[in-house]
């Protein structure tokens, strides 16, 4: 699917894209790999991020940034985790996710309290906030890259803005 999606871009965003994958693509299976153990699964996931990335090659055009490394890392991880879920759910084994995945992107602290806070919180929420807010991904486009629907992300972000100002009152209390 992502030849196909590829073939249809002008030869600029297919540059682009290929660049990124040329670029990114250890660094992706890696992390894919982190979470499923195995490397047939990891190239799936690579290339259903790369089909993420390539159904909107402009938001990459800077592929050398830290904040494309910091989507690309959120897309891989969360393509990985679908698949994950996928066949979990095929083998019949109960499909809930607990959080002990190895979280690649953690913001650096500083010193900062809210850093702190949302280092401290679940991965998904993270992903979640740091996608909306630091981003700038509208929720139509996060759910498109989670393969959520519009108001589950709505709920999921509801749900992280409450887990972070937990976080961030636990924090002064420290």
């Amino acid at each position: 699917m992502f030849v196909i999606l590829l073939s249809l871009l002008p030869e600029d965003e297919q540059a682009l894209i290929l660049s990124i994958f040329d670029r990114y693509y250890g660094y992706m299976k890696k992390i894919a790999f982190s979470v499923l153990g195995n490397d047939e699964d990891a190239e799936d996931a690579v290339q259903d991020a790369m089909e993420v990335i390539a159904s909107a090659p402009y938001k990459y055009s800077e592929p050398h940034t830290k904040a494309v490394l910091a989507k690309i890392t959120i897309i891989a991880r969360n393509k990985a985790i679908d698949i994950y879920r996928r066949n979990r759910r095929r083998s019949g084994l109960q499909t809930g996710l607990d959080d002990s995945f190895p979280d690649p992107y953690v913001p650096e602290s500083a010193g900062s309290g809210l850093a702190d806070a949302i280092g401290r919180i679940n991965s998904r929420y993270r992903d979640l906030l740091l996608m909306r807010y630091h981003y700038g991904y509208s929720i139509r486009e996060i759910a498109e890259m989670t393969g959520s629907t519009y108001g589950g992300v709505q709920r999921a972000l509801s749900r992280a803005k409450k887990a972070l100002a937990k976080e961030l009152e636990k924090g002064d209390d420290q």
